[in-house]
């Protein structure tokens, strides 16, 4: 339990008192507001890839730390439509999902998860990204009126 602690502690170090359990975060010079989610999505793909290839050693968490950082720009992208016509899902909603899994994978990792676990967590945030990928090649529009909105409108029209 001691050696618990002690690895514990020492993971826990202050900036510029030794090495990083993280290495530094560089961001792709290409995520701009407004930059379409399609080149994010192929972005983030790429790194989810590489972190997949490299394992948990070596590269694999420097692209894993890549990966959070590129999610959480995709709700800056630009949408080719709001609403995935054959899930009848919202994109926004599904970006919000890939940015929430790429932060989970993210803390398992630094919480010491298991390798395994982390590993299945990648693939399936991969995989979640090709399939919205898949998605926005297919067609989408408008999102439907809010059904607040269409109650809102049938009480005023029946009030007249």
């Amino acid at each position: 339990m001691a050696g618990l602690w002690l690895a514990g502690l020492t993971a826990c170090r202050m900036p510029g008192t030794g090495e990083s359990t993280v290495p530094p975060t560089t961001f792709p010079v290409e995520i701009a507001s407004g930059t379409a989610v399609g080149v994010t999505l192929v972005l983030l793909q790429a790194q989810l890839d590489s972190a997949l290839a490299a394992g948990l050693d070596g590269a694999g968490p420097a692209h894993l730390v890549r990966a959070e950082a590129i999610s959480d720009r995709l709700l800056e992208t630009r949408l080719p439509f709001a609403w995935i016509s054959a899930e009848s899902y919202s994109v926004e909603a599904r970006l919000r999902q890939i940015q929430t899994q790429a932060d989970r994978i993210v803390a398992l990792r630094v919480g010491g998860a298991r390798r395994e676990d982390v590993t299945s967590e990648i693939q399936q945030l991969r995989d979640a990204v090709a399939g919205l990928r898949r998605d926005l090649g297919a067609s989408g529009g408008a999102a439907p009126t809010p059904v607040q909105q269409l109650l809102s409108t049938l009480d005023t029209t029946r009030r007249r």
